[in-house]
């Protein structure tokens, strides 16, 4: 049995004809005994709707880059939370004073907000920031100093830079390794991705980095896969 864990934007979906296509792959993936698991940065108030506007089925959620695995009728399996106060003096100290920050969302169970008051559990924290070529070397510097409280990656997009926070108990990785602990069958897991925040989960199961991934990653093995019908050729000569 395979456990196919797919990073969403820029992975699963990179444009509306590829997204349908897959989305129809999968379900026949599904049909004959494998397990899909959608594993992306996005919250559940974010991914809901993407689930609803395309009809996407799965059997299990890794949302929050690690933070959150949710089963195919949304039950919460596993989640990992930030320790608040120590995120509060990292963002007092280090994000609000080094980026320019644009936007930012706080992340809790269910829902997003701008700011962090009446969040008891914080799942994950974004931040839209101005391009700056210093981004990633301030990103660097924070993660040297935190690497016992955080998990911060930077995402590069079209107008503006992403940076994203989780607990340093999760990634991508853990979140699968945890999901593979509670399906206690076994399974050889398939992953693929295309950001830094896949770049764990990559390295971990011998993954696939999409041809389209981020030029700035650096990751020391990497299988390039052009598409997820490929990677499906590949693993079941799905075609």
């Amino acid at each position: 049995m395979n456990l196919y864990v797919f990073d969403y934007d820029g992975t699963f979906y990179r444009t509306k004809e590829e997204l349908r296509k897959n989305i129809l792959m999968m379900k026949r993936v599904m049909a004959e005994g494998h397990i899909f698991v959608i594993a992306t940065g996005r919250s559940y108030e974010s991914f809901i709707h993407e689930i609803e506007n395309h009809n996407i089925e799965f059997d299990y959620l890794i949302l929050s880059s690690g933070a959150q695995i949710l089963s195919k009728d949304y039950k919460v399996i596993h989640q990992t939370t930030m320790d608040i106060q120590v995120f509060k003096t990292i963002e007092m100290n280090y994000i609000k004073n080094q980026f320019d920050i644009l936007d930012q969302r706080y992340i809790s169970l269910l829902h997003n907000q701008k700011n962090i008051d009446g969040i008891h559990s914080l799942l994950k924290v974004t931040y839209n920031v101005k391009k700056s070529q210093m981004n990633s070397i301030l990103k660097a510097s924070i993660q040297s100093f935190h690497d016992r409280d955080i998990n911060i990656y930077l995402l590069p997009l079209q107008n503006y830079d992403l940076l994203e926070m989780v607990s340093s108990q999760t990634n991508k990785a853990k979140a699968i390794q945890k999901l593979v602990d509670y399906i206690d069958k076994p399974v050889q897991v398939i992953v693929a991705g295309d950001s830094e925040n896949d770049l764990e989960m990559i390295e971990t199961f011998d993954g696939y980095l999409m041809e389209n991934h981020d030029k700035t990653l650096k990751i020391s093995k990497k299988k390039i896969a052009k598409s997820i019908g490929y990677i499906l050729n590949e693993t079941l000569n799905l075609s």
